[in-house]
């Protein structure tokens, strides 16, 4: 198969159900940009959720890494830039820029990727599968990952069990939806008055419906760090380390 996936824009306007109480972008809908865009760029070379659908195999985000130069509001017109620039046999490295109108630069971020065989869950070799999956070697932030620590202690905590519509085609909890839940245990008096400057988020375990996940959080000064751990087992579905600043 000759792939030759090069960069590709998208426009989407923040709608106001997207947003937050203070009308900002809510970061589990900018997450929902990001994966349409990165569909949109894969299906531009035959590469998408049909051709995944058939193989049986899928795509699944392991690492992403946000800096917010600038903060979506209700209204916004936004272009969203996506390639994949970089790779391992294993991980393929997606990045993306998020522009305003004035093509002003407002978001950076780039992901880690694994592709999978959807019935054994087991992480494949896509280089042997897709040989000729190209990459642009450009980054909006370095291509690495660094390690998320897990609360030193817990501050707040929350439990949420997951719903029917938190899944994905995967038949897993969508990655959009970790955001949202590990910031439920954070304080509202907090998060008022405040927005995400850096996002890191390492996603570690599928969650299945009906599972519940304990939201534990610390807040350490204008830093936040999130374990979403799966109740009844030893495992952690996600750990996130958030920067946040005043506005």
């Amino acid at each position: 198969m000759a792939l030759s996936l090069k960069k590709q824009k998208l426009s989407y306007q923040v709608r106001t159900y997207e947003c937050d109480p203070n009308d900002h972008l809510k970061i589990s809908a900018l997450f929902n940009f990001f994966q349409s865009a990165a569909e949109a760029n894969i299906e531009s070379a035959a590469i998408g959720y049909d051709y995944l659908t058939e193989h049986n195999i899928g795509w699944i985000a392991v690492d992403y890494r946000v800096k917010f130069l600038a903060f979506p509001h209700r209204g916004d017109n936004l272009t969203i830039e996506t390639w994949p620039s970089a790779g391992t046999p294993l991980y393929g490295i997606r990045d993306f820029r998020v522009t305003d109108k004035d093509g002003k630069d407002m978001i950076f971020a780039t992901s880690r990727w694994v592709l999978i065989d959807i019935a054994t869950k087991k992480p494949l070799v896509y280089k042997k599968i897709m040989p000729d999956f190209n990459t642009i070697d450009e980054h909006v932030l370095p291509p690495d990952f660094p390690k998320i620590q897990p609360p030193e202690h817990v501050d707040f905590v929350t439990e949420l069990t997951t719903r029917y519509d938190d899944l994905d085609v995967n038949q897993h909890v969508n990655n959009a939806v970790y955001p949202a839940f590990a910031l439920d245990s954070v304080p509202s008096d907090f998060r008022q008055g405040k927005i995400p400057s850096e996002i890191a988020i390492n996603f570690k375990n599928e969650t299945k419906l009906g599972e519940t996940l304990s939201a534990q959080s610390m807040i350490s000064g204008l830093e936040t760090f999130h374990q979403l751990s799966i109740k009844g087992s030893d495992k952690t579905a996600a750990l996130l380390h958030l920067h946040w600043q005043e506005i």
